[in-house]
């Protein structure tokens, strides 16, 4: 994660700042792809939706916290994630919209169920 931390090592594509990353943490795993260890859609997820007692002590400040589990920004890196997982392991580079949200729905390894 340094390459992300660190902007002078930064290759997040297109280019990323810091403000980016704190207005969507997503990006990290959005712009990530060409990485060899990108960073997951899980982790990610688990930085933003922590355990509640990590949540209760150090919650998340404006602009980066959600607004729920169902935030745009998750959703969205979400779905990136279930197409991407599609066409790993089907071959499919579509999916139409009705089998998009019960994937979405299932337990994501490594990830929290609904954000909690």
């Amino acid at each position: 994660m340094l390459r992300v931390y660190q902007p002078s090592l930064r290759t997040l594509s297109p280019l990323t700042s810091d403000a980016d990353i704190l207005g969507n943490p997503y990006l990290m795993f959005e712009r990530d792809e060409t990485a060899v260890d990108r960073i997951s859609f899980a982790v990610v997820d688990r930085g933003v939706f922590p355990a509640d007692a990590v949540r209760e002590t150090a919650p998340l400040p404006a602009p980066t916290a959600m607004t729920d589990a169902i935030d745009r920004r998750r959703v969205r890196a979400l779905i990136i994630d279930l197409l991407e997982r599609a066409v790993a392991e089907a071959g499919h580079t579509l999916l139409p919209r009705s089998w998009i949200a019960p994937r979405a729905c299932r337990p994501r390894p490594g990830s929290r169920r609904g954000g909690r």
